[in-house]
């Protein structure tokens, strides 16, 4: 070990696969980022507050990982897009897709979802980190912003 000569810390990046590529779920459509969004929502919470979600893709479109993001009260949440991009990167994410629940049922985006995914779109763009898609998740359906054109 190097004995360092300064108070100062320092950071190393380290990754650790636990699941093959392979075995990982891939994102063919909209519809199947919404299955494996569903899947991980808490069917006891999914009508009661919201929750936005984070899902990291490889380049070939499987599934490296799902984070919380954020969660909130009954009609809203809020994003901070630091920590959603350092966990993209950290993921070493080649595309995101991002999604929040609507505890209202309603699969339309709110103004408020457009600017945000304008916003979180065009860092994607800067760090070379597309923005495939927002899903808008309820109990039993979904909206994509992509397919309503927003992306």
């Amino acid at each position: 070990m190097t004995k360092r000569k300064s108070n100062i810390e320092h950071v190393k990046l380290v990754y650790r696969n636990k699941i093959k590529a392979s075995d990982r779920p891939k994102v063919a459509c909209n519809r199947d980022a919404y299955k494996i969004f569903r899947e991980d929502w808490d069917d006891d919470t999914i009508n009661l507050v919201e929750e936005f979600k984070l899902m990291a893709l490889d380049r070939n479109l499987r599934v490296m990982s799902i984070a919380t993001i954020s969660k909130g009260g009954m009609s809203g949440t809020l994003v901070d897009l630091k920590i959603l991009f350092a966990t993209a990167l950290l993921r070493r994410a080649n595309r995101i897709i991002i999604a929040h629940n609507h505890p209202s049922g309603n699969t339309k985006p709110s103004r408020q979802d457009i600017a945000l995914t304008e916003k979180i779109k065009k860092a994607g763009e800067i760090l070379d980190l597309p923005l495939d898609d927002h899903i808008i998740v309820t109990d039993s359906a979904y909206g994509s912003m992509n397919e309503q054109g927003f992306i």
